[in-house]
C-alpha cells in the first residue's frame, strides 16, 4: 500500500515539474484608429503565438477596410464598385457590386 503512495507522489512531482516547461499564454491587443466607418477598430487576443495573433490582427483590419470600401456611401476606391457607386449610376446604369453588398442590401429590406 506504501508503495501506491509514492508511486502516486513520484507521479505528480513528474507532471508538476513538466508544467514548468508548458507555453505560456500571452495576452495580445492592438487598435487601428484608420479603420473606417469613422469606428475605432480595436483587437484583443489570447493565445501561445504571437506572431499567429498578428496575422488575425491583420486580417481583421484588411477585412475591416474591405467593408468600409464596399459599404461607403461618400467616396469612391479605385478598383471597388461599392455603395457609393450604386448610388451615383442609380437611375442611370446598372452597377456590377460584390455579393456582399447585396446580401447587405437584402438583409436592410428585410
Amino acid at each position: 500500500m506504501k508503495q501506491k503512495y509514492v508511486l502516486s507522489a513520484a507521479v505528480c512531482l513528474a507532471l508538476g515539474g513538466c508544467a514548468q516547461n508548458a507555453p505560456q499564454l500571452h495576452d495580445y491587443s492592438n487598435l487601428t484608429y484608420e479603420a473606417g466607418f469613422d469606428t475605432v477598430y480595436a483587437y484583443s487576443e489570447t493565445g501561445y503565438d504571437q506572431e499567429l495573433m498578428q496575422k488575425h490582427y491583420e486580417t481583421g483590419t484588411d477585412l475591416f477596410s474591405y467593408y468600409n470600401s464596399l459599404f461607403d456611401i461618400y467616396q469612391n476606391y479605385e478598383g471597388i464598385d461599392g455603395l457609393k457607386a450604386v448610388n451615383d449610376n442609380a437611375g442611370i446604369a446598372p452597377v456590377k457590386v460584390d455579393a456582399e453588398i447585396i446580401d447587405m442590401l437584402k438583409e436592410a429590406k428585410y
